[in-house]
């Protein structure tokens, strides 16, 4: 993953961001006719939540955000220990036979530890929920880790904060 122009690399070949793919298939929200504005200052917002909880999740840290104290919540009433977050996708050592099988990467916001076994979750601060795009962007981090998961769900942190199956 380069940072600078936020773009995925596999060697020297650029893989297609799971975001970019939902949309050019017409599967990812459409946020046409919403100010310019305020999708920046949401996607602040969003980077500060994903940040605050990637802290406390690898370093205990407690943020101030009412998100993060949502998250803390909701992973004790699901019974949710996290293991990690902020995955790289596709991770580990690839070998160079199959890197031409990769088109797509992403990164997946956490992986917890539940009583039925492991669970993929993405966070997210919209103000709407998009179940089929998120189903889609979930079953695609899936199938990069190679894991059937017990459960995918979307965290939905802001005013109403909540756990969605998907």
């Amino acid at each position: 993953f380069r940072e600078s122009d936020h773009t995925y690399w596999l060697g020297e070949k650029q893989l297609i961001s799971v975001t970019r793919l939902l949309k050019k298939h017409g599967l990812s929200t459409d946020y046409t006719g919403i100010d310019p504005e305020v999708l920046a200052k949401a996607a602040e917002k969003g980077k500060l939540v994903h940040k605050e909880i990637e802290e406390y999740i690898k370093n205990g840290e407690v943020g101030f955000t009412s998100e993060l104290v949502d998250f803390i919540d909701i992973m004790e009433q699901l019974h949710l220990t996290p293991q990690d977050s902020e995955i790289l996708l596709p991770c580990g050592d690839i070998p160079e036979e199959e890197a031409d099988g990769y088109i797509y990467a992403g990164t997946a916001d956490l992986i917890c530890k539940s009583e039925d076994g492991l669970v993929l979750a993405d966070i997210k601060t919209t103000s709407k929920v998009d179940k089929r795009a998120y189903a889609w962007q979930l079953s695609l981090y899936e199938h990069l880790l190679g894991y059937k998961f017990a459960k995918l769900y979307v965290l939905h942190l802001g005013k109403s904060s909540k756990a969605i199956p998907i």
